[in-house]
């Protein structure tokens, strides 16, 4: 039964009015846009409606109308059936000292419902004697009618959220049930930073913020083809475990959907749990691209006719040999693209790694046709680069470096954070770690030991020597004959790494003396990390073996391509055009560009449209998955962790909630 609102003269108009009201119990609704400077009588005017009836379909609704606030109005064909929402009119002669509000409440409406029907009038204006036209009813839906039409039009609305204290997009995407894309397209100008008090427009019902900035939860977008029973595998929550947290997903989870979870069941998930994508699948914009290359080549150093003394100068200058290499990675995604139908056009800008070289490319380039930047290499000049083009918008790429602190908008850093790695090995070891033993040794301000200490505060710590090393004697009594021990090495100091490397090594099979002076052997199960491997690792007099006998596990933003079984066929491709097989440089080059271009192709927008995506892509060396930064622009979280094995191979760890590798 539909409920009425009805004045005081409504009662005469009963009989009529059931009569009508009985044709029209399913209302007839849309979607409408509010207009700049529209406000509420205006509304209720255009489609002939009430105040009541609005604010029945509408709960949001407020006398100020924002410009394109969405609102569920009856439908233009309705209206024209005769009047059918609003039915009747009567005609009302004011009288002296009456106002407008006080005729709309005794005839129990809003000042509103009579300014609509009204506009001429105002209160300054009332006079005795004006004669004003009342609605004497306006159909109101029924609570079961208000949930049937909302839970049909509500995501189709637009409204307006004001971002609150510790919101972030991605708890507003939780709460309107919204991915990050749907988001960022619906604001075009959004950036990471929001603002209190900032207006962004949302669709959909709002959840409460209950927990919003609760350091015990997380939020995570839900991936291709990923259900209920893939999440328990990944997390161990149920299905009722992630309804409680997330009441939208018991209609079903949909890609990108952001879901609200706990913390500690989100340790890093490393490839096999993730959802990789290969991009040639989402193809849908096959247009021209355009790429401006800004690479330290340092052309001026080069001597025409003297392949010998060229040679020489390419040999003697390693930030040339990487811009060299990573350049015949560009060079060949190009030409991977050409093979995806893509056309792909460079154009290769020198800075010759000089600050003032790029300020005055800077003042001449026009930047105007390129779809994206990829260099400087440098933090300083790529940061100098992203912020002469941030009121642009163009992407600006980062490909080997990450600036430190605040950043632009339109910054892409390709370089996961050093933050985000430790993280991820001390999830690990803090999810495997059950009755190891643990043991820190290293540099006393090394990062790795503040994180082992936030999660171990009793953990034993050995320090180098005022030499500069670590005794055997240091470490042998720490390291337990019955129990693996876990050691994790953090140092910048390639003697220290060595020494202890070389120490850990040893003690597989330790020979000591016992009471009787007879000489025993003991055998220690030993396990190497570091949180932050750096080329000291690399260091010459450290063996590869002695890493594999040590199951020697760290993170890292890149993986040997030799790490299967055969090798990829950019690999061979590359051996074929250049004569020898790629290093890092030249795969990250190839990798990082490849993506860009499949990324741009993906979408018929913006490359940044693209980026946020929640999927992961992975290429010959190098994965990436792109969020928006808590200090501006883009950075990329995608990242392996790795482990030495014993047959001098080099393997990605598995999931921690999965078997130990």
């Amino acid at each position: 039964m539909i409920k009425r609102c009805i004045g005081v003269f409504g009662i005469l108009f009963w009989t009529a009015i059931q009569g009508i009201v009985a044709q029209n119990s399913v209302l007839d609704v849309q979607i409408y846009h509010v207009q700049q400077g529209e406000e509420l009588p205006q509304i209720i005017r255009k489609f002939k409606t009430c105040r009541a009836y609005l604010l029945a379909l509408n709960p949001e609704l407020k006398s100020t109308l924002a410009p394109d606030l969405s609102l569920i109005v009856p439908k233009a064909s309705a209206m024209e059936k005769g009047d059918e929402l609003s039915v009747d009119f009567v005609e009302h002669k004011v009288k002296r000292k009456e106002t407008l509000f006080g005729i709309a409440q005794s005839y129990g409406l809003s000042l509103s419902d009579v300014q609509a029907y009204n506009p001429e009038v105002t209160a300054e204006s009332l006079n005795k004697g004006d004669r004003l036209k009342i609605f004497t009813a306006c159909t109101i839906p029924s609570p079961e009618q208000v949930q049937l039409i909302r839970d049909e039009w509500t995501n189709k609305m637009v409204t307006w959220h004001v971002v609150a204290v510790k919101e972030t997009l991605w708890s507003l995407g939780h709460r309107y049930n919204m991915s990050i894309a749907e988001l960022q397209e619906l604001n075009p100008d959004l950036t990471q930073n929001l603002v209190v008090g900032q207006r962004l427009k949302v669709r959909g019902t709002a959840l409460d913020s209950i927990g919003v900035g609760d350091p015990n939860f997380d939020y995570y977008a839900v991936q291709p083809k990923e259900g209920f029973f893939r999440l328990r595998q990944k997390f161990g929550l149920t299905k009722e475990e992630i309804v409680a947290l997330n009441p939208n997903a018991d209609e079903g989870l949909k890609l990108g959907m952001v879901l609200r979870l706990p913390k500690a069941v989100m340790s890093y998930l490393e490839t096999e749990h993730e959802a990789l994508i290969d991009l040639r699948d989402f193809k849908t914009d096959s247009s021209a691209q355009r790429i401006t290359l800004m690479l330290p080549l340092q052309l001026e150093g080069f001597i025409q006719d003297s392949l010998a003394l060229n040679q020489q100068y390419v040999q003697g200058n390693r930030l040339l040999r990487i811009a060299l290499d990573f350049y015949t990675g560009v060079l060949m995604a190009q030409d991977y693209a050409k093979s995806y139908g893509l056309d792909v056009s460079l154009d290769v800008l020198d800075t010759q790694a000089k600050k003032s070289v790029v300020d005055s490319l800077l003042g001449v380039y026009d930047f105007s046709q390129s779809d994206m930047v990829i260099g400087p290499f440098l933090p300083a000049n790529v940061l100098a680069v992203a912020e002469h083009l941030k009121r642009s918008d163009l992407p600006v790429v980062s490909p080997l470096s990450r600036p430190n602190g605040p950043v632009p908008d339109n910054l892409v850093q390709t370089i996961p954070d050093a933050a985000s790695m430790r993280r991820a090995l001390m999830d690990y070891i803090k999810n495997n770690k059950q009755e190891r033993k643990m043991l820190f040794v290293g540099d006393a301000d090394a990062p790795g030991l503040a994180a082992m200490r936030g999660q171990w505060p009793k953990v034993k710590v050995l320090l180098p020597r005022e030499q500069g090393y670590i005794d055997p004697d240091d470490i042998l009594p720490q390291l337990s004959d019955s129990r693996e021990n876990w050691v994790v090495l953090e140092s910048r100091k390639p003697v220290i790494i060595s020494n202890v490397i070389g120490v850990l090594n040893g003690m597989a099979y330790y020979q000591q003396k016992n009471e009787e002076n007879d000489t025993i052997k003991k055998t220690y199960d030993v396990r190497l990390f570091t949180s932050a491997k750096n080329e000291s690792f690399d260091f010459d007099d450290i063996s590869n073996i002695h890493l594999s006998h040590l199951e020697f596990s760290y993170p890292s933003l890149s993986r040997p391509y030799s790490i299967g079984e055969t090798l990829e066929p950019f690999v061979l491709t590359y051996l074929e055009r250049f004569g020898t097989t790629p290093n890092k440089y030249a795969a990250r080059g190839f990798d990082l560009t490849l993506d860009l271009i499949l990324r741009q192709a993906s979408t018929n927008g913006p490359l940044t449209q693209a980026l946020v995506m929640p999927e992961t892509t992975q290429y010959t060396e190098n994965k990436f998955r792109y969020e928006l930064g808590p200090q501006g622009g883009y950075e990329n979280k995608a990242f392996y962790l790795l482990k030495y094995t014993q047959d001098m191979g080099i393997e990605e760890l598995i999931n921690s909630l999965g078997a130990r590798n």
